[in-house]
């Protein structure tokens, strides 16, 4: 009986040594990733994981996990199959996986991981999206060489392209910035007309929208000094007989004048100013009364982007109240 025991388990030892055999060791062969790739950053939420076949292995255990192998908060999968894909939706973090080969015997127990991110964002097409300009105006006129540009923000885009050039073609770029942010600055040296342009992009779905495009002029010279015309130096003025008292022509780079009165000849400050378009006043409309006595008084331009000229000679009159 003994003996019968004994051959028995030898033959059962036996078998269980050629069945290894039979089985190949795959317990130093490593599962080849294909994606998603090491390093990858997306937007996209739903992910195909693959990878290579390993001939000898008749199933695989795939495993998820945040933020890493090394650290690992949460095992987001862990699962055998037999096939070399799956698909899963996952939300934006930090994720690492690698895939284990799996027979009858023996495990690969040497394996490459690779880490990924999924962000928040927008992948949207903005290819249809139409960007807005704010500042400066189409057409701007200004005096100050330091400029800011802006534009609305646009939902979906990553980044926004913006160029400044001298020209309408854009021939050639003054200036090209590839930014964040809905404003960028600048300063400029020469005078003349300048077209700024904007466009946005997401660099996820490698869609851009049209340019849109503004201009704006530089103008850092002051207007012609106006020319006082009515009343001569030293004039006497009856105030309640006459319509218009005080009479001034500007250059046509002007469009407004500032009319100042003052009661001390040199003074530093007028008693009275007015900014107006019209080149004539009536003193009986102004806001203060000036009492009966001596007076001085001038003009100056402004032009379109701010620049204001010098003073013309100044005037006295003699107001004299009826």
């Amino acid at each position: 009986m003994k003996t019968r025991l004994f051959i028995l388990l030898l033959i059962i030892t036996f078998f269980a040594q050629c069945a290894d055999v039979l089985v190949p060791d795959i317990s130093e062969e490593e599962i080849m990733l294909i994606s998603p790739g090491d390093s990858l950053q997306t937007l996209e939420r739903s992910l195909s994981f693959t990878w290579e076949e390993l001939e000898d292995a008749t199933s695989y255990e795939l495993q998820i996990v945040t933020p890493s192998f090394d650290a690992i908060n949460t095992v987001v999968m862990d699962t055998i199959t037999e096939s070399t894909f799956i698909s899963l939706d996952l939300n934006p973090g930090v994720y690492e996986w690698q895939v284990i080969g799996v027979n009858e015997a023996f495990s690969t127990t040497c394996c490459d991981s690779y880490q990924f991110i999924i962000l928040e964002g927008d992948n949207e097409d903005v290819s249809n999206s139409v960007i807005e300009l704010v500042a400066p105006a189409d057409g701007a006129c200004q005096m100050d060489t330091s400029l800011t540009f802006s534009w609305e923000a646009l939902s979906g885009a990553t980044q926004y392209v913006f160029q400044l050039a001298s020209s309408t073609t854009f021939a050639t770029i003054l200036e090209a910035k590839e930014l964040t942010t809905t404003t960028t600055s600048t300063t400029l040296d020469d005078e003349g007309t300048y077209y700024w342009r904007v466009r946005a992009e997401n660099d996820f779905t490698q869609t851009f929208s049209d340019w849109r495009t503004r201009n704006f002029t530089l103008d850092r010279t002051a207007p012609t000094v106006p020319e006082l015309t009515f009343p001569l130096d030293m004039d006497t003025l009856f105030v309640d007989m006459q319509e218009t008292d005080l009479v001034w022509d500007s250059s046509t780079d002007a469009v407004e004048d500032e009319l100042a009165i003052y009661d001390i000849l040199g003074a530093d400050t007028p008693i009275y100013s007015l900014v107006t378009t019209d080149f004539s006043i009536d003193l009986d409309t102004i806001s203060i009364n000036l009492p009966e006595g001596s007076y001085f008084w001038s003009v100056s331009s402004i032009d379109k982007a701010g620049n204001q000229s010098e003073e013309a000679t100044t005037r006295s009159f003699f107001l004299k109240l009826e």
